[in-house]
């Protein structure tokens, strides 16, 4: 079973995906981003869903590999909505099942004639 900060991982990726749908020659991962591809992530970030964080809490949050702690809900809800979902709850419910309907069926051994 994942844990928030694996869906938290999760949506790092869907993020850069998000991202690259605005400037497709973006070719590298989220943790490369600079000060103008963060500045074009907050801009983004704004006219699609009202929102911002600072280029620090970018360098705290989003940069490193391996995060110590979650980021704060209200931010998590805000990524959460610029990818599509009405909150991280939302979010997390979506690749919970994305996850169960990927799963291959158990075939039943009862199939005796």
């Amino acid at each position: 079973m994942m844990t928030e900060m694996d869906y938290f991982y999760l949506l790092k990726d869907v993020l850069l995906r998000k991202f690259q749908e605005h400037y497709p020659y973006w070719e590298k991962s989220i943790q490369e981003f600079k000060g103008q591809e963060i500045s074009r992530f907050q801009d983004l970030l704004l006219e699609n869903v009202g929102g911002r964080f600072s280029e620090k809490w970018f360098y705290t949050h989003i940069k490193p590999l391996r995060n110590e702690k979650l980021p704060r809900i209200d931010v998590l809800n805000l990524l959460s909505a610029f990818v599509g979902h009405e909150n991280w709850a939302g979010f997390i419910s979506a690749h919970q099942k994305k996850k169960q309907a990927n799963r291959p069926k158990k075939v039943s051994s009862n199939n005796k004639k």
